[in-house]
């Protein structure tokens, strides 16, 4: 497979007052299989001082968190009810949101400090929701310019389907959701003042801003084509990495360009990237690095590169077919899978590219979890372990889920014969669990104490101090199919 690469660079670097922010969060939304194609692009900034909704806050419902012990878990247990609870003592209050919204992921929404949700309220209108005593802290309309010409957009799309047999009607009506997903997309940015959301620009294009809330200040972070289908913040904050094309489907790739969005030293800095592989998606590696990866099918690679986003140098790691990649400690792991003779290949990369290690074992192997340290992989009917020299040693037991307390210390591990067992920080056995139930899913309390586990229509909070489960909630929503909705705030 060609894996030459051109880095087109189209960059106007324009002087504005930007924001100083604080310790960022990272937001990386994942990037789909897609290519992207040569044009010249020029950006212009525009800072808009726009009149906002503020209202002095006020109180949509009376609620008391004092008597809830730190931290508080903001839970969906029903389709339309959420709620407050302290799992340790199972404790809860409802938590009234705005609008009726059974679909709203809490997480995504949540500020970086935890004490706010932004909550959408309709196309154009957000609120910002004080999460400790159920204030409504800032209300804003986003401009309803109606500039968006799906018949427009449609033509323009046109030429990138020619292939794939699209009726006039089909290709409009993909254009209007593309526009519709695009306008909704958003993310808080550093603190909790700012935030990135997408906004129609013209007739064929919606574009990113920065918002402040406190001041009402909006800037323009980019002016370039087409319609914002992703972004994703590197881990310092500094670059955004921007997907823009016209039709979101799958299987649509030739309208797609992407982006590296400089913020940083009070300028923007646009530079377009050009990957010339038919399938190809790009996702942070690292803060300075940008992976390279191309498709082959939705479930076959054909080669891994880094950008690296100081010098725009690219870099072939690996230019084999592979399954599945993971970072591993210092290290890229890339997995292949062969139908004949049945097998998985282990190939452990440098960031040089140089092979460093190569094993096999027999069979289908599927990642379990993977650490700093040593990775589970289930091979059929067996699990295997990996260290970082590719020493491969059968573990004690079949995996059907294993999940690590935030202290790093306590793993939780479920067999395939549905048996509960707590291992140590080198997952090694230290005992079996009496649950009340086989566990669908595990969340951990913060402090690593204990945690809560969802079975088929019911939550628990097993408590690892006194050994003991009782049972929060029982639901229809807490499904085989559906992980929890759920997501720790902050009180303090």
């Amino acid at each position: 497979m060609k894996r030459n690469i051109l880095l087109g660079i189209a960059t106007l670097i324009i002087s504005i007052g930007f924001l100083s922010c604080s310790p960022t969060t990272q937001i990386e939304p994942p990037f789909l299989d897609t290519p992207t194609t040569i044009t010249s692009t020029t950006t212009k900034e525009e800072i808009v001082s726009a009149p906002t909704i503020v209202a002095e806050p006020t109180i949509r419902s009376v609620i008391d968190l004092t008597t809830f012990a730190y931290p508080i878990l903001l839970l969906q247990t029903s389709i339309n009810e959420f709620r407050y609870l302290n799992p340790k003592t199972g404790d809860s209050i409802p938590f009234n949101a705005p609008k009726a919204n059974t679909m709203f992921p809490l997480r995504q929404n949540i500020s970086p400090s935890g004490k706010l949700m932004l909550y959408p309220m309709n196309k154009n209108s957000r609120m910002i929701i004080d999460l400790i005593t159920g204030s409504t802290i800032h209300t804003w309309a986003m401009k309803d310019l109606e500039l968006f010409n799906p018949e427009l957009a449609a033509a323009e799309a046109k030429p990138f389907v020619s292939e794939l047999d699209f009726s006039d009607s089909v290709l409009l009506s993909a254009v209007k959701e593309s526009y519709a997903e695009s306008t909704q997309l958003f993310s808080w940015y550093e603190n909790d003042r700012s935030l990135i959301f997408v906004e129609e620009t013209g007739e064929t294009s919606t574009n990113l801003f920065l918002y402040d809330h406190l001041t009402g200040r909006r800037t323009q972070l980019e002016d370039l084509p087409g319609l914002v289908e992703n972004f994703a913040l590197n881990a310092d904050g500094k670059f955004i990495l921007l997907k823009k094309g016209l039709i979101f489907q799958s299987g649509v790739n030739q309208d797609k360009h992407f982006y590296l969005l400089n913020i940083q030293d009070q300028k923007i800095q646009a530079t377009e990237l050009f990957p010339i592989s038919e399938n190809t998606s790009l996702s942070w590696v690292t803060e300075e690095l940008i992976g390279v990866t191309d498709y082959i099918t939705p479930f076959e690679m054909g080669g891994f590169s880094i950008i690296n986003i100081n010098t725009l140098e690219i870099k072939d790691i690996f230019k084999e077919n592979f399954s599945d990649l993971q970072r591993f400690g210092g290290f890229y792991l890339f997995i292949q899978r062969e139908a004949d003779p049945k097998e998985t290949i282990f190939n452990l990369v440098n960031d040089r590219g140089d092979l460093i290690a190569r094993e096999k074992l027999e069979g289908n192997c599927f990642l379990q979890f993977n650490n700093a340290k040593q990775a589970l992989f289930q091979c059929e009917m067996k699990t295997f372990s990996l260290d970082q020299e590719l020493r491969i040693n059968p573990f004690f037991d079949s995996i059907k889920i294993i999940s690590s307390a935030p202290n790093g210390n306590t793993f939780v591990m479920v067999n395939r014969s549905e048996q509960a067992f707590v291992l140590d920080s080198n997952l090694n056995l230290k005992y079996e669990l009496k649950l009340e139930e086989t566990p669908l899913e595990i969340q951990w309390h913060p402090d690593s104490s204990g945690f809560l586990y969802r079975t088929h229509g019911k939550l628990y909070y097993f408590d690892l101090l006194v050994q003991k489960s009782h049972l929060l909630f029982e639901s229809d929503i807490f499904t085989d199919y559906t992980n929890l909705n759920a997501v720790w705030i902050n009180l303090e």
